[in-house]
């Protein structure tokens, strides 16, 4: 499966032949996961279901109103233009309010928004209804985009706004070294399916007291007696490279199959144990100890506690990079100042391996800083397709 998702991509400029040289490398010593970016192709389940297949999840403050929340959910790496979602998968974002405490942040009140497809043959005839909890929110055809006077709703193929230098990821996490940075984007020229919502956040909790909540997204068997978990995302990377090699004793799939939100995460001692090995390494490539053993508990804790953070007490503070800001606070016990949640141009590589490397004393940078494709300041946002 690794080796025909591969194939799909097409030689187009020197990164990408940097990455067919190595394909065979990785996956004989079991590190081919480490190619995949972001959450792409993060699994079996998901690799043999590329439409439930989660390549990355945003959640955000819109700009131009900073009391709607933007949800995006990507799937399909890849994709071609006559591909399309699948009936038999049901595309969920999972909600929840949150507080923060000492050891972390806990919530209750979990809604959920459901987006289910329907195709009668032709493509103008295949449809997006999404549904918060058993209530009808919103329907959109496949490739457009509806608004009623509350939510907007776009279903269908656009440019993978996600972006990140291969061959330097590549180098840190096999050689311990931080190389010079480049401006190569290896993600260039790939397309996904997106859904992208946008809704007023009183809509989903209409307590005025609102601070924090946490947001996650899964893909779930929608007809099965057994309604599994295809695939789940919040944090960004936390399988492929947080927890490389991802394919080991079916770690990855152990991790995708479990809810958004779960009441109690199995497994949890072999994550915690994988991840606190992965940072441990990443953290003496400088030389300098910044993860001492109960900090780095602490890190470890709150990575599988993985969902979106977005803080809707903050005024006007959602612009520039957010990722990571309100977890980041939490753990330097400061006062977070910006809204949180990731955007899709969000530099998360460079964030991800500021915290791992040197606890975020200073920005270390891949040298790709956006999508290849500009993201809109408006609705849908996401580019459209190559």
């Amino acid at each position: 499966m690794m080796l025909s998702c591969s194939r799909s991509y097409g030689a187009q400029d020197e990164s990408m032949n940097f990455f067919f040289k190595y394909l065979a490398f990785f996956t004989l010593i079991g590190f081919s996961h480490l190619l995949i970016a972001s959450d792409h192709g993060d699994g079996s389940i998901a690799e043999n279901n590329p439409r439930a297949d989660i390549v990355d999840f945003y959640a955000f403050r819109d700009l131009s109103d900073d009391q709607s929340l933007v949800l995006i959910m990507n799937v399909f790496p890849y994709v071609k233009s006559y591909n399309h979602f699948s009936e038999q998968v049901s595309y969920e974002f999972v909600l929840r309010s949150l507080q923060k405490e000492t050891n972390g942040f806990v919530g209750s009140k979990d809604r959920k928004i459901r987006c289910l497809f329907s195709t009668k043959g032709n493509h103008s005839d295949h449809r997006m209804r999404c549904y918060l909890e058993n209530r009808l929110m919103i329907t959109t055809e496949l490739n457009r985009y509806s608004r009623t006077n509350l939510v907007s709703l776009f279903a269908g193929h656009r440019a993978d706004p996600f972006f990140l230098n291969f061959k330097w990821s590549f180098q840190i996490g096999t050689e311990g070294v931080i190389p010079p940075k480049a401006v190569t984007n290896t993600m260039y020229g790939k397309n996904i399916l997106g859904i992208v919502l946008k809704f007023p956040i009183k809509l989903v909790f209409p307590n005025n007291s609102l601070k924090l909540i946490g947001i996650a997204a899964q893909t779930k068997d929608r007809y099965g007696k057994v309604k599994r978990i295809f695939d789940r995302s919040g944090r960004p990377e936390i399988v492929n490279i947080s927890m490389y090699p991802a394919n080991d004793n079916g770690i990855n799939d152990k991790y995708n199959s479990q809810e958004a939100f779960p009441e109690s995460l199995m497994f949890r001692e072999l994550f915690s144990k994988r991840l606190s090995k992965n940072i441990s390494f990443y953290d003496q490539i400088d030389g300098v100890v910044d993860w001492n053993k109960a900090s780095l508990s602490k890190l470890v804790k709150l990575l599988l506690d993985d969902y979106l953070i977005i803080d809707f007490s903050k005024d006007k503070v959602c612009s520039g990079d957010n990722y990571f800001e309100v977890e980041k606070a939490f753990l330097e016990k400061e006062v977070s100042q910006t809204c949180g949640g990731r955007k899709p141009e969000d530099d998360i590589m460079d964030r991800m391996y500021s915290t791992y490397i040197n606890g975020n004393r200073f920005l270390i940078e891949d040298g790709i800083d956006g999508p290849s494709k500009a993201i809109s300041k408006t609705f849908p946002f996401l580019a459209a397709p190559y």
